[in-house]
């Protein structure tokens, strides 16, 4: 999947959040047209700083990354919230409706290639 949302006059920048500096927030510097105004005859130019703006449009956007939708996304924040000690990791699906859908064979060509299933089950 080679294309990429491209957006004019824009670049996707990463800054640093502030309470936790290793998560990565997504932005867009966006470089604004400067300001015209006159002055009786004189045209004057007045550059305009550049905005950041959220960018909410994933890797998709970001030339340095390549897509492969068979393998997801990374796991970016999985270290981070591991580290905050309040979560737990199950060692297996625990719902029945989850367990149907991985024992569902028909579904094969919709699963990720990093998720491995557990020692002992099979698709």
């Amino acid at each position: 999947m080679e294309q990429k949302i491209k957006f004019p006059r824009s670049e996707k920048v990463y800054i640093p959040g502030k309470l936790f500096p290793e998560i990565r927030v997504a932005m867009r510097r966006v470089e604004q047209v400067p300001s015209t105004t006159f002055d009786g005859d004189e045209k004057i130019i007045t550059p305009n700083p550049k905005v950041y703006v959220y960018d909410t449009s994933g890797p998709f956007s970001d030339t340095n990354v390549s897509i492969d939708l068979k393998k997801g996304l990374p796991r970016l924040r999985e270290a981070w919230i591991l580290k905050r000690n309040d979560v737990e990791q199950l060692p297996e699906i625990t719902s029945e409706y989850g367990r149907m859908r991985r024992n569902d064979k028909g579904l094969d060509h919709l699963r990720f290639e990093h998720i491995a299933l557990l020692p002992g089950k099979e698709r």
